[in-house]
């Protein structure tokens, strides 16, 4: 199975309330661990946050927040994720 090449781009609104890219990243090649997508520190989120949720610094987990990452799993390789106190989507292509 070849690599796949992801894409993260992240929205936001200028001054005058219009939308405009923050940032348009390729993302180094996938992990069994995965590439961070997007983090909040609550859930349900808070829109008004204008931390870039994909650089935010965490573990495995954020608790009571909510973590979304691409992964590959090669065939026989297991996730060391199991359970977590947080929202947790993962996206296996």
């Amino acid at each position: 199975m070849g690599a796949t090449t992801n894409r993260r781009v992240v929205t936001g609104h200028d001054g005058k309330g219009l939308a405009v890219i923050l940032n348009d990243t390729v993302l180094d090649e996938p992990s069994s661990k995965g590439q961070q997508i997007w983090t909040t520190v609550s859930s349900p989120a808070k829109n008004s946050d204008e931390t870039d949720g994909g650089l935010r610094k965490i573990g495995v987990t954020l608790p009571d927040g909510a973590v979304s990452r691409v992964g590959e799993l090669e065939p026989g390789v297991r996730s060391s994720i199991l359970r977590t106190h947080s929202i947790d989507y993962g996206v296996v292509p």
